[in-house]
C-alpha cells in the first residue's frame, strides 16, 4: 500500500469497490440511475456563499478522485479510477425555504421535495463526475442546511463523514493538509486468493440455502426512490440506551441495531403471510487504509462484510436477537471470514457487474439479502460543528436497489438517534412503512 504518485492519478479498485460496481450495474439495469445516497446536515448560523463556493472548487483540485472515472481496458481487467481529466468545480446551488427573506437562491417550498428531487438521482451513461452535489438551503433566519448527493461508487457513509470532517477542517484552516488516498494493491496470485475465498464461499453457499425473501421478493425492479426516518429526542434516545444497556451495553450496540432492522423487516413479511422465514442480515465491516501522515482514506469503499442468518424462533423479542448475532459474530471472527470475504472481493473485482451478479442472485434464487443495513455511530466521530455553525442534526439517506428494495439504517448525532428507512415505492408499501416506525417505537421505546 503506497501513496499515489501525482503522475500516477490512477487508482485500482477495492475489493468492496467491486461489489459495489456490480450493485451500481444492477441499479442502472433497473432505471438508468445507478447507486448513490443523499447526506443532510442542519446547521445554526446563515451560509456564507462565498466560502461555500470556495470549498465547492477547492475540494476537487486537492482530492483528484472526485473528478475520476471509472475505466477497465479488457473483459477481466482491474478496473481502476482515471484522474488524469482536470478538476472541476462541485455542482452547488442555493435555495431558501418560501417565507424566508434573503438574498442568495432559489425559492422552494420545502426541503423534503428539494430531497425527493434529488433522490431520484440522474441518468447516467458514463460512471464519471460529478460525483457529489451540493444544495445549500436556508430554512429561517437563524439556521440552514446542506444536502449532498454522492455516489456510492466512490464513497460510502463512513467515507462521506470524513469527507465533511475535511471540508469543516478546510473552513476553519485554508492550508489545512487534506488526506492523501492511498493506492491499495494486493499481488497475490488468482490461485491463492481463491484459496483463501473458500471458508466464505462455504458460508455463503449455506446461506444461499435457506429460504429467505425481501422486500423486492428477489425481482429486479424500478421504482421511485423513498426515505423516511425518525429522530428521536435526547430524552428518548437516553431511554433507547438504557434499553440497549439491559441487552450488554455498548458491545451489544450493533447487534442490537441488526435485530432491531429484521425485526421491523419481520412485521412487514408477516402482514405478507410469510410466517416461517430465515433472514439474511449482510452487516458492514469497516477497513479503511490510512496515508502515510495516518489519516484515514476518504473514498472508495473498504469495508468486509458478515452474512448473518436470523431465523423465525430467533426473533422473538431484541434481546434473544441480538445475543444470536453476537453468537455468530463470535463464529465469523473465529473462522476468519471476514479475512475470506476479502479475498473473495479481489478475486471477483476483474468480473464484469452483471456476471458477478448473476452468480451470486443464481446461488440464492434471485435474492442479495433480505435487506440492507449499517449502524453508522456517532456523526463524524463527534463533530459539533460545520462550516461556521453547530450542527442540530445529520442525516444518511441511501438508496437501494431491488433485490433487496429496502433498507434499514441506524445513526445518531448530538445525542440523538436517527432510523431511517430507504425503500423502491414498488417494494414497501404505505402501510408496511407504517408497520415498521409501530415496530421500532414498540421495540425502542416500549411503546
Amino acid at each position: 500500500m503506497s501513496d499515489v504518485s501525482p503522475a500516477l492519478l490512477q487508482y485500482p479498485i477495492s475489493g468492496t469497490d467491486g461489489f459495489v460496481v456490480a450493485l451500481d450495474h444492477l441499479a442502472r439495469a433497473a432505471d438508468g440511475r445507478g447507486l448513490d445516497a443523499l447526506s443532510q446536515i442542519d446547521v445554526t448560523g446563515q451560509p456564507d456563499e462565498g466560502r461555500l463556493r470556495w470549498l465547492a472548487a477547492e475540494l476537487p483540485r486537492r482530492m483528484p478522485l472526485l473528478h475520476a472515472t471509472l475505466r477497465k481496458e479488457g473483459l477481466f481487467a482491474v478496473p481502476y479510477w482515471d484522474c488524469a481529466g482536470g478538476p472541476v468545480d462541485i455542482p452547488l446551488e442555493f435555495h431558501r425555504l418560501r417565507g424566508v427573506d434573503g438574498p442568495e437562491g432559489s425559492e422552494i417550498a420545502s426541503l423534503s421535495e428539494l430531497r425527493a428531487a434529488r433522490m431520484q438521482g440522474r441518468k447516467r451513461s458514463s460512471l464519471g463526475p460529478p460525483h457529489i452535489r451540493l444544495d445549500v438551503v436556508r430554512t429561517s433566519v437563524e439556521t440552514w442546511t446542506l444536502l449532498m448527493n454522492w455516489s456510492h461508487l466512490l464513497l460510502d457513509g463512513t467515507g462521506v463523514e470524513l469527507l465533511f470532517r475535511h471540508m469543516n477542517e478546510l473552513w476553519l484552516d485554508p492550508q489545512a493538509v487534506s488526506p492523501v488516498q492511498p493506492v491499495v494493491a494486493d499481488n497475490r496470485p488468482w490461485w491463492k486468493l481463491f484459496q483463501e475465498s473458500e471458508a466464505c464461499g462455504r458460508h455463503l453457499m449455506k446461506l444461499g440455502a435457506e429460504p429467505f425473501v425481501s422486500a423486492s421478493k428477489g425481482r429486479l425492479v424500478s421504482g421511485r426512490r423513498c426515505c423516511f426516518w425518525e429522530t428521536f429526542s435526547p430524552e428518548e434516545t437516553a431511554k433507547i440506551k438504557l434499553t440497549l444497556g439491559k441487552i450488554g451495553g455498548d458491545m451489544m450496540r450493533t447487534f442490537f441495531y441488526a435485530a432491531l432492522a429484521a425485526r421491523c423487516h419481520q412485521s412487514v413479511f408477516h402482514s405478507r403471510g410469510h410466517k416461517e422465514l430465515s433472514y439474511a442480515v449482510p452487516m458492514p465491516v469497516q477497513q479503511r487504509p490510512k496515508d502515510a501522515n495516518g489519516r484515514m482514506a476518504v473514498f472508495q469503499n473498504h469495508m468486509s462484510m458478515f452474512f448473518f442468518v436470523l431465523k423465525e424462533g430467533d426473533l422473538v423479542d431484541l434481546a434473544t436477537a441480538s445475543r444470536v448475532l453476537m453468537r455468530q459474530h463470535m463464529e465469523h471472527l473465529k473462522l476468519k471470514r471476514h479475512l475470506s470475504f476479502n479475498a473473495m472481493q479481489l478475486l471477483m473485482r476483474r468480473m464484469p457487474g452483471k456476471t458477478m451478479l448473476d452468480m451470486v442472485r443464481l446461488g440464492q434464487r434471485g435474492e442479495i439479502a433480505s435487506f440492507y443495513h449499517a449502524y453508522t455511530g456517532s456523526f463524524g466521530e463527534g463533530m459539533t460543528s460545520f462550516c461556521g455553525g453547530e450542527i442540530v442534526n445529520a442525516i444518511h439517506m441511501p438508496t437501494v436497489n431491488a433485490p433487496p428494495g429496502s433498507g434499514l439504517f441506524v445513526s445518531e448525532c448530538r445525542d440523538q438517534l436517527t432510523v431511517t428507512v430507504s425503500h423502491l415505492d414498488t417494494c414497501l408499501s404505505e402501510m408496511e412503512t407504517d408497520l415498521m416506525r409501530e415496530r421500532w417505537r414498540s421495540d425502542l421505546l416500549g411503546e
